[in-house]
């Protein structure tokens, strides 16, 4: 009964004095989001310092940082004024190599192609999901995460290799779990392998560049909803504005990627002797046009930065991140559009060293809570949050 009273006392509480009591406190977010469900009163109050404090995050947060160290996930954001900030971690999960997916609604997934963890950083919750036992001993191709907004169902995807007996062609396979679901995982037909890398989700579709030999055989997208794959053609080759008699490397540095809410395909030849950068667009019934074209030139004042140093995962923002190698710290933001630069000064926990891998673009954290599914399995023990 004494839960109660104390319940009622504080539903009682003038909500401005919910607020100051709340705001002396010195827990962290993910801390302080625990009292939302001790009753009505607290659940609005906390929820709305949290949303001011993500409010001021999403507007310092530049982008998301993640360590290389095998079996452990330690993720930072580089935030405005080149200070970081620990977002999560360290989480060690195991001893191979973790890879981060982009994330989505706020939250996180990431796996060593064995398990998938899903986690939202803000809240502090952490889920891993039970392993596809028909994956086992199997050679996985690729992952993905995606979400689809007509079921609000959050659903991991990952392809393997199937050797049916008395037949040489390698078949190819797709696990598919929902997030939150006590479903089992399920097993579909494959069309191409899914790729390790590159791996671009987008208003419920997840879209991996598939390249062969040095040239683009298509580009694989996969339904959230439907749970279906569809191939999507390239660019044609009468939109390629370039002799492939200069390229050095082929196709294979082309990379997908997001620019303005539209799926794009970045052609990235990274020599000083003939560096370019072009930028196709997809619109709708999947038709390409030529967007935009960066050469070596265009980045002067900072000609000198390493071409290999440029990462794509700002796109979305119109932006590209240059990283400089050497003595200082320094990132550089370029506007395709403007042809502006930003210079950043980062800390001494900076981007110089190898500990450190650019893993994603722009994060905005959420509260958004996991599905948890109603049975948990014995892979699911090891939360650490409780799910109200």
């Amino acid at each position: 009964m004494g839960g109660v009273s104390s319940r009622s006392s504080f539903n009682s509480m003038p909500h401005d004095i919910i607020l100051h009591i709340l705001s002396l406190t010195s827990l962290p977010l993910h801390s302080l989001l625990r009292l939302r469900f001790l009753c009505k009163s607290l659940y609005v109050a906390v929820t709305e310092l949290a949303e001011a404090d993500l409010k001021r995050s999403r507007e310092n947060s530049l982008w998301i940082i993640y360590p290389r160290s095998p079996g452990s996930v330690h993720i930072y954001s580089l935030q405005e004024g080149g200070r970081f900030k620990n977002l999560m971690g360290p989480k060690y999960v195991g001893t191979n190599t973790i890879e981060l997916l982009p994330p989505i609604n706020g939250l996180f997934c990431f796996t060593d192609l064995v398990d998938f963890h899903v986690c939202n950083p803000i809240t502090g919750e952490f889920v891993t999901l039970p392993r596809c036992l028909q994956c086992a001993e199997r050679f996985i191709t690729g992952t993905g995460f995606g979400y689809c907004p007509q079921t609000k169902q959050y659903k991991v995807i990952k392809s393997f290799e199937e050797f049916p007996m008395r037949i040489l062609v390698t078949k190819f396979k797709a696990a598919i779990k929902t997030v939150g679901s006590s479903d089992q995982w399920r097993i579909v037909d494959c069309p191409i392998p899914i790729p390790r890398w590159g791996t671009i989700y987008m208003d419920g579709t997840i879209y991996w560049l598939n390249v062969l030999n040095t040239s683009i055989t298509n580009i694989t997208a996969f339904d959230i909803d439907s749970e279906t794959f569809r191939r999507i053609n390239p660019p044609p080759p009468d939109l390629y504005k370039f002799d492939d008699s200069k390229r050095l490397k082929g196709y294979d540095s082309m990379r997908l990627g997001e620019y303005e809410g539209r799926l794009c395909l970045v052609d990235y030849q990274p020599h000083y002797e003939n560096f370019f950068l072009k930028i196709y667009i997809m619109l709708r019934e999947h038709q390409w046009v030529f967007g935009y074209k960066v050469l070596l030139k265009d980045l002067q004042p900072y000609y000198a930065v390493d071409p290999y140093c440029i990462n794509f995962s700002c796109l979305n923002k119109g932006k590209l991140i240059l990283r400089i190698i050497g003595e200082r710290k320094r990132v550089l933001f370029y506007n395709i559009k403007s042809r502006y630069f930003e210079a950043l000064e980062v800390g001494d926990q900076g981007l110089n060293t190898t500990d450190f891998k650019v893993a994603l673009g722009h994060f905005e954290g959420s509260l958004t809570l996991i599905p948890r599914a109603r049975s948990p399995v014995n892979q699911g023990i090891g939360l650490n949050t409780t799910y109200f």
